[in-house]
């Protein structure tokens, strides 16, 4: 996850840089909407369904023989 590019990153349990990083993205619609289309075609080029059913299916067949 790359920091403020499709994502904040805050330090397990920082209640106060939780809050703050609420806070930008709540200042910010514009920067909050191309954060969340980069964060979905991150999401989508890694996670296709079709390669992750196929190397699902190859782990299967692997365990079968």
């Amino acid at each position: 996850l790359k920091e403020r590019h499709c994502g904040e990153v805050v330090p397990p349990g920082d209640a106060e840089a939780f809050a703050d990083a609420l806070v930008r993205l709540a200042d910010d619609r514009v920067g909050r909407a191309a954060m969340g289309q980069r964060a979905r075609a991150l999401a989508e080029e890694r996670f296709d369904r079709d390669q992750l059913f196929r190397d699902l299916n190859a782990l299967v067949g692997s365990m079968e023989r």
